[in-house]
């Protein structure tokens, strides 16, 4: 080969390189071209995982060539519609606002089961009580007060009732008594129950001549329950068959919480008063607001320091924050009206609501901030149908509920519902079930259904196989 021959070769591909390599670098910078527009565009990222794993992703209709968990380069920016798909599961769909150069992120898609639910008690079922273990379930029918044991499926008859007696049931801390509360308009019984040995109760009638009503169970000991009696509050030690005066005056509401009781009293004809006191310090009482109606109002559990009531008349609902004194400038009440059906997250943090056509979320978590904002709600969804039925499951980002004849769950920021269940009329009582990963409910015929959210050999695996 001449000298001349190889110059030409050498400079061929050193034009050729100078040539290449700036498409190369652009290209491994994430840019590319778009061919519609006829320019030179950055893209972006997107990181999805899912739970159960391995699904199929679908951007703008197109398979992606990996499953989840995984990430998926340069995208172009704009709009992408993202679509999860899983054999057994039901699709999972969103829009997802792609930026240039930033790398976005849907980490929490849960994906749920498409299964049918399988029957638990058959029909005549009214209403159903689980204890916190979801291994025994007491349940109402039209006739008879009944004891389900799930662990060997032994179901036992525990009273005799009719149409026009009221239940209530009330379980205890540790998942071994509960409370049986037959009211009728002349009279309240009260019955505790060993849930081990159904034959085994004690009638708080043989312990104490007072007429008691909303007997509730003291958190610190399962031995001793809590009782209104002609508006005062009574400690009853059932075993020692005592009864002790926690606070005399007439209260027409309260809430035994794990640290305080929660009470609304009427010293007045008109006014009321919100107050608590200490369980450990019952002669300190404790005001935090004055109630208009106390007899149409109802204390709301908070799960946390906050104290609720709301006026089942207006359905306004408020919220105080007792730590924070008046006329400070943090917000220490709140006041959310037109409140249906409400539910709050474990910690007391946010508050899920409907007012029947919409989901909303208000937060109680306070920014650090030099000047306070105003609280507001957020609203996760909207129907023309009614919303009812409000529930959360483990993970408090997932809000369940009925609308129409579906029950349907969503996921806090996303556009879009998955339906659990669909055409079926008067679904009644949907409780999520995390022993399981599942909610049971009550269907039309008055039976107890069971329907899982996960596939059985997907329940023990953790996010993403850990």
């Amino acid at each position: 080969m001449t000298l001349r021959m190889r110059r030409l070769i050498y400079s061929t591909f050193i034009a050729i390189f100078f040539l290449v390599s700036p498409p190369l670098v652009f290209y491994t910078a994430g840019y590319r071209y778009d061919f519609k527009h006829n320019r030179v565009i950055e893209t972006g990222s997107l990181v999805v995982k899912s739970y159960p794993p391995n699904a199929d992703i679908y951007l703008d209709d197109v398979l992606y060539q990996e499953k989840t968990p995984t990430i998926v380069n340069t995208i172009s920016p704009g709009t992408v519609h993202l679509r999860i798909e899983k054999e057994g599961y039901r699709v999972w769909k969103k829009d997802i606002e792609i930026e240039p150069r930033v790398t976005s992120f849907e980490e929490t898609v849960r994906l749920f089961a498409d299964t049918e639910p399988t029957r638990l008690i058959k029909d005549g079922v009214v209403d159903y009580w689980w204890n916190n273990r979801q291994e025994k379930i007491v349940y109402q029918t039209a006739t008879s007060v009944r004891l389900l044991n799930t662990l060997n499926n032994s179901d036992t008859l525990i009273a005799n009732i009719n149409p026009s007696i009221r239940v209530d049931i009330s379980w205890s801390k540790d998942n071994n008594w509960f409370i049986l509360a037959r009211t009728t308009s002349r009279a309240a019984q009260n019955f505790i129950i060993n849930a081990n040995q159904p034959d085994q109760f004690i009638d708080l009638a043989n312990v104490t001549t007072l007429n008691l009503s909303n007997v509730q169970w003291n958190p610190s000991s399962s031995d001793s329950v809590y009782a209104l009696s002609g508006g005062a509050l009574y400690r009853i030690p059932y075993l020692l068959k005592e009864t002790r005066l926690i606070h005399r005056g007439f209260i027409t509401d309260y809430q035994v919480e794990e640290k305080r009781i929660v009470f609304i009293e009427q010293p007045l004809k008109s006014t009321g008063y919100l107050s608590w006191i200490s369980l450990s310090d019952s002669d300190t009482i404790h005001r935090v607001a004055e109630i208009a109606s106390p007899e149409t109002t109802k204390i709301i559990p908070t799960h946390s320091h906050r104290v609720a009531y709301q006026d089942i008349n207006s359905r306004v609902l408020t919220v105080i924050d007792p730590t924070i004194i008046e006329n400070s400038i943090d917000v220490r009440e709140r006041s959310i009206a037109n409140i249906k059906e409400a539910v709050w997250s474990t910690n007391g943090d946010y508050l899920f609501y409907t007012d029947g056509f919409a989901l909303y979320r208000e937060s109680f978590t306070n920014p650090i901030t030099v000047i306070p904002s105003k609280p507001s709600s957020q609203i996760i969804t909207r129907y023309s149908s009614p919303i009812g039925h409000l529930f959360i499951g483990d993970d408090e980002s997932f809000i369940y509920y009925t609308v129409g004849e579906s029950l349907r769950v969503i996921q806090f920021g996303d556009q879009h519902s998955v339906r659990l269940v669909d055409g079926i009329a008067g679904i009644q009582k949907p409780a999520f079930f995390p022993a399981k990963q599942a909610i049971t409910y009550i269907d039309e015929n008055g039976s107890l259904l069971f329907l899982p959210l996960l596939r059985e050999h997907d329940i023990n695996t953790g996010f993403f196989g850990g």
